[in-house]
């Protein structure tokens, strides 16, 4: 049974120099910017909504110390979905993936 032999037609290599210097460590340009942890990653691509007075809007979750948060900064209370929050006016909802879990660790907070 052949599984798929890996070789150099099939797998790319690295360009390396020979006789280059290892004492010599070059640098991006541009800084690196920070990859969003998986779960935060679903999260976004599902399209969570605010709904409020019969009308939704998309929410933009900002990044802040391994959690997503948003704050309502309407006037009345809004219902996340999918995640089924109600969030009264002028509080922030806070969601987290803690390693070992198996679902979403929510918050409702004042900030």
């Amino acid at each position: 049974m052949n599984l798929g032999a890996v070789t150099a037609d099939t797998f790319p290599t690295a360009n390396l120099h020979l006789n280059a210097d290892p004492r010599v460590v070059r640098r991006p340009e541009a800084p690196l910017t920070e990859r969003l942890p998986i779960w935060l990653s679903v999260l976004v691509a599902t399209s969570c909504k605010a709904q409020s007075r019969g009308e939704y809007h998309s929410i933009a979750w900002q990044h802040d110390s391994g959690r997503a948060i948003y704050t309502n900064l309407g006037s009345a209370e809004e219902r996340i979905e999918p995640l089924g929050v109600r969030l009264p006016s002028g509080k922030t909802v806070a969601v987290s993936w803690l390693p070992g879990e198996t679902e979403y660790t929510v918050e409702v907070y004042r900030q």
